[in-house]
This record gives structure tokens, sequence and C-alpha cells, in this order.
């Protein structure tokens, strides 16, 4: 026995490091895919969006810009819209968003100066959110940023699910490849030496 775990221990730990290392990619790789799939779905949202928040912008106090804040708040993953004017101020929110989105994120602050889309992702009250800026204009001019904020916790919920398959299939691997080998080094060196011996 204790010659068959000579032969086989440095095979059992080199399938189980193999398998850690394969197991640790496909998390790394499960959730950058996840991340940019949502980057994209929030880029094309609020792209959509800039162009109905835009034009109303020129009238002052429009009720409209509240209520389609409102509407497109709290879709699939979507927690909140918000529209800053260009001095920082809320000038429509999404209810139950974070008071902490009543001041403009850093995201928007981005945005705004370098006059394109910018996305983060960033923890909010312990609550991990994609935030995704875009700066609004109005008559050629700079008028304001559009955030967009994406609760990203099922993120991290199907991350966690990955490295848990991922775990319990490089166990059950290492589990039968170990078997295996054990059962061949019995069978083609144990046993013949055993008989030569006696």
């Amino acid at each position: 026995m204790r010659t068959t775990l000579k032969i086989v221990l440095p095979l059992i730990i080199s399938v189980a490091v193999v398998s850690l290392l394969f197991a640790g990619y496909q998390v790394r790789t499960n959730r950058r895919i996840l991340r940019n799939d949502l980057s994209r779905r929030a880029e094309i949202l609020g792209e959509s969006l800039q162009d109905n928040v835009e034009p109303m912008l020129d009238r002052a106090g429009d009720r409209n810009l509240q209520r389609l804040v409102d509407r497109f708040g709290q879709r699939e993953h979507l927690k909140g819209v918000a529209v800053y004017s260009v001095d920082g101020k809320v000038l429509a929110i999404t209810p139950g968003l974070p008071p902490v989105f009543m001041a403009r994120p850093a995201s928007a602050m981005h945005a705004a100066g370098k006059d394109a889309g910018f996305g983060e992702f960033i923890k909010v009250e312990h609550v991990p959110m994609h935030v995704y800026s875009l700066p609004l204009h109005s008559n050629g001019k700079a008028a304001g940023v559009l955030a967009l904020f994406h609760d990203t916790t099922y993120i991290d919920t199907q991350v966690s699910h990955t490295l848990r398959d991922a775990l319990l299939n490089a166990l059950i691997q290492t589990l039968l490849i170990t078997s295996l080998a054990m059962i061949l080094v019995r069978w083609t060196f144990t046993n013949p030496w055993t008989r030569t011996a006696k």
C-alpha cells in the first residue's frame, strides 16, 4: 500500500492542483463575461434613454423627466436612474435609490469631464453596483449627466455557483483519476512485484 501511495501521491497532487487552477480560471472568466454583458446592456439602455431625456432638458421643471425616470427604474437588475444638471444637482431620480446618489457619483463627473460614457463597479451600503453615466447635451452644449444604477449581486451569486460547481467537478475528477491510478498501479506494478518476490 505504501508503494502504491508513493507512486500515486504525486499524481493526486498534480490532478488536484490542475483542477483547482482550472476552477479559478472558470470563475474569473465567468465574472468577466457577466460584467462585460452588464456593461454592454447598460450602455445600450443609456444611449436609448439619452435620446429621450435630452429633449426634456430644454423645458425647465418638466414633469415628464421624472415620469420617464420612474418608468425605467426597478427593471431587471436596474436599481434606478438619475439625471443630474451640469452643476451636479438632481433633476430627476428613481425613488428608492440610496441617498448617496443625491450627489453626483464619480462616474458621472468622469463622463461629464470626458464628454463620453463611463461605467464602473462600486459598492454602496455593502451592495455591489454598476454605475454607467452618459453626458447629456442641449443645443450643442453640455446640459447634464444621465446615470444608470444596476444591482450586481446576481453576478456574485452566479460566480459563487460556478465556483461551487467547479470545485465539485475538481473533487470528483481527482477522486476518479486517483482511484483509476491506484487500480492501474496495483494491477501493473504492485501485484507483479509481490508475485515475483514470493
